[in-house]
């Protein structure tokens, strides 16, 4: 138990740390090797003895091929678990805070509030992890103004998602390309998200038709997506009314922090920001505002709010990005004070519930620590 709490401790110092220097490089390198340990030295956990027992005996589950390559490769090379782990934690790790890092304007005071959400999945869940890492490295490439952006967004989505197959829903960032009136497709997504909640709550077993029509196919790949929507969608699965609230409301205030600070600096800055800058922020816009259709499905699996979790970084960063940036140029220092506070302390609150949820587990995941 001393473990922990001085986990906690250095954790929230870290976080006090990031949240005033905001841009300090020197501290988002300490939070990056901090995080850097808390990522790829843990070495058990509930999921975590589930991998290393796969892992020991060679055993391919028959889904997520490309994971199971990458561990029979480790295998064959005659790497232990741990080392596995730490390889595989060191490059999410690496890929992460490089891809936050493109944020200059605010880079410690997101390692800060990432150290919370979503460094805990990257930690315990590796497959996930993995799949996530490189669905907010795809994302960031979506965002720019790269070419042939849409391109390699769906290839690296592809590949995470023969890591987990849980990265095929980000496949919906690609609708809003297909609308060239943005702020009316910024309404219909909201109205399609409410309505979905409804559908979903008033009829949960409408996966059922969408698993059983999928599962009719020969193909195996479609087969073993049929099979795992019919089981993230069981009852085992399925959230409570509460679990349902606290995701939603977790959800809708980063959504609606980044939502606002965008949106005003748009009216306070619209002097300052050329077309580009203008053309970029809707387009965040868009993105946060697509998300929202995560929501109405953490209803029917608690599997859906990991999925959120591994795209949290980029919906901060904008948030932050476009405080600070107000702040610059208007002089205004205490400009959107309030709002951060609420976003990190909803954050704050999510990750210890989570600890308080199962205190067991993240014993053991801090205990994991440093076993060689």
């Amino acid at each position: 138990m001393i473990k922990v709490v001085m986990f906690l401790l250095c954790e929230l110092f870290l976080c006090t740390l990031g949240i005033f220097t905001k841009k300090s490089k020197v501290v988002f390198s300490v939070i990056a090797v901090f995080m850097w340990f808390y990522i790829a030295f843990t070495f058990d956990s509930a999921d975590i003895s589930n991998y290393r027992y796969a892992y020991d005996n060679n055993i391919y589950l028959g889904k997520d091929p490309l994971f199971y390559s990458i561990q029979g490769i480790f295998i064959n090379l005659g790497f232990s678990f741990n080392a596995f782990k730490l390889v595989i934690g060191t490059l999410i790790t690496l890929i992460f805070f490089v891809t936050i890092g493109k944020y200059k304007e605010c880079i410690s005071a997101l390692a800060a509030i990432c150290m919370f959400i979503p460094c805990g999945s990257f930690a315990s869940q590796i497959r996930s992890g993995i799949a996530g890492i490189i669905v907010l490295f795809a994302i960031s490439i979506l965002a720019s103004d790269k070419k042939l952006k849409v391109f390699k967004y769906l290839f690296w989505i592809g590949v995470a998602s023969f890591i987990h197959q849980i990265a095929l829903v980000y496949i919906v960032l690609l609708v809003p390309y297909i609308f060239k009136r943005k702020k009316t497709y910024i309404q219909l997504v909201r109205k399609v998200a409410i309505i979905l909640c409804g559908i979903l709550i008033v009829e949960p077993t409408l996966i059922s038709v969408v698993s059983n029509f999928l599962s009719k196919f020969s193909n195996v790949n479609i087969q073993i997506l049929a099979y795992r929507l019919s089981q993230m969608f069981s009852g085992e699965y399925k959230a409570t009314a509460i679990g349902f609230t606290f995701n939603a409301i977790h959800h809708f205030v980063v959504f609606f922090g980044a939502e606002y600070s965008q949106r005003k600096e748009i009216q306070l800055l619209n002097a300052y920001l050329t077309d580009k800058e203008k053309n970029k922020i809707m387009i965040e816009r868009v993105f946060n505002n697509t998300l929202l259709l995560l929501i109405p499905f953490y209803f029917v699996s608690f599997h859906f709010v990991r999925a959120f979790y591994y795209v949290a970084p980029f919906i901060y960063a904008i948030m932050l990005k476009s405080v600070f940036r107000v702040r610059n140029c208007t002089g205004r220092e205490a400009y959107g004070r309030i709002r951060m506070i609420i976003v990190l302390a909803v954050t704050l609150f999510v990750s210890v519930w989570g600890i308080i949820q199962e205190p067991k587990d993240f014993l053991r995941l801090i205990d994991g620590m440093f076993v060689f």
